[in-house]
C-alpha cells in the first residue's frame, strides 16, 4: 500500500473516504468514469469513445499498483466511488521523474471541496515520492474551476495550444498545459 486511507469532511458536511484504488474497484470505477465522462464538458473524450471494459480497468488499476511513480486514488461516499485522481508516472528513464495528473468527479460531487481534497492527498503523496520531481496536466481554458484548483496548489501555466480541442458544436477551446515542480 502506497497511500494510507483518509476520511475528509466536505462543504456539504458529508464524510468521504479517499484511498488507493484496488483491483476489486474495477467494475464500479468503470461505471463512475462513464458517468463523469458523460457529464463533464472538460474531458476531451465522449462517452461513446470510452471503450474500457472491466478487464482493462483491472489492468489499468494494476499498473498504478505496480509503478512506484504512479498513484490512483478513489473517493468514496457510503462505499460508492464518486471520483478519482490519477498521478501517472512516465515509464521512460529520462522522464520517470515526471507524472501526468488527471481527475474526474461525478457532477453532483463537484464544487464542494472534493477536488481540493483529492489534490491535497495526491500531492502530499507525490511530494514524498523519491522519484517524482515534476507534475503536469492539461486542461481546457474554459475550465475556470479547475484552473483555480490547480493554481491553488501551485501549478503554473507552461503553455497554450490554440485549436487543439474541437468541441462537438465545432467551436475550438484553448488547451492549457500546467506544471508543478516538486523539488
Amino acid at each position: 500500500m502506497k497511500f494510507e486511507s483518509v476520511q475528509v469532511k466536505l462543504k456539504n458536511n458529508e464524510i468521504v473516504e479517499i484511498r488507493e484504488a484496488e483491483i476489486g474497484d474495477a467494475a464500479e470505477l468503470l461505471v463512475t468514469k462513464k458517468r463523469y465522462i458523460g457529464e463533464s464538458e472538460f474531458i476531451p473524450l465522449t462517452k461513446e469513445e470510452f471503450s474500457s471494459t472491466e478487464e482493462t480497468e483491472k489492468s489499468w488499476i494494476q499498473s498504478y499498483i505496480d509503478n512506484e511513480n504512479s498513484l490512483l486514488l478513489v473517493a468514496t461516499h457510503q462505499k460508492q466511488i464518486i471520483g478519482n485522481m490519477d498521478i501517472t508516472g512516465a515509464s521512460r528513464n529520462m522522464l520517470k521523474h515526471t507524472a501526468m495528473v488527471g481527475i474526474g468527479i461525478v457532477e453532483e460531487w463537484t464544487n464542494i471541496g472534493l477536488g481540493t481534497e483529492l489534490f491535497r492527498c495526491g500531492l502530499h503523496w507525490a511530494k514524498n515520492n523519491q522519484i517524482l520531481e515534476l507534475l503536469w496536466l492539461n486542461t481546457f481554458a474554459t475550465n475556470k474551476g479547475g484552473l483555480r484548483l490547480y493554481e491553488k496548489f501551485g501549478f503554473v501555466e507552461t503553455g497554450r495550444l490554440e485549436h487543439f480541442i474541437k468541441m462537438p458544436n465545432g467551436k475550438y477551446v484553448v488547451n492549457i498545459s500546467m506544471a508543478l515542480k516538486l523539488r
